[in-house]
């Protein structure tokens, strides 16, 4: 088994919050021109040249695990309203596609049909 230094899992995730917020602000994340991308660079450079960690940034090994998991639940849920979407395309029946995910077909419909018809707009 790998062990793994959770320290500086937080600085990682706070950028993704930063980086979060700022489009929210109205403000670009992804750098336009080949400047852009240098300014960019440096600027986390400079972010993480200053960061110093505190008791606060540390992640417990139950953290980690709990945020894997939900990437993992995430990623699975990507890939079966992907599997849903194919499987309405090939012609089966709510009724069948409720059956493989072990619910009843109107859970099925509800679940996934709102999102396949957003997804074809």
């Amino acid at each position: 088994m790998v062990s793994l230094d959770f320290r500086y899992c937080r600085l990682a995730s706070s950028y993704i919050d930063i980086t979060r917020s700022s489009r929210h602000r109205g403000q670009r994340t992804v750098p336009r021109s080949t400047q852009d991308i240098l300014d960019h660079g440096d600027e986390l450079a400079r972010k993480l040249e200053d960061y110093r960690p505190s008791a606060e940034d540390e992640v417990t090994g139950a953290e980690q695990l709990l945020r894997r998991a939900a990437l993992a639940r995430a990623y699975s849920e990507r890939r079966i309203a992907e599997a849903v979407d194919q499987a309405r395309r090939d012609g089966l029946t709510w009724r069948r596609i409720g059956a493989e995910l072990g619910v009843s077909a109107q859970a099925a419909q509800q679940r996934y049909g709102s999102l396949l018809a957003a997804g074809r707009r």
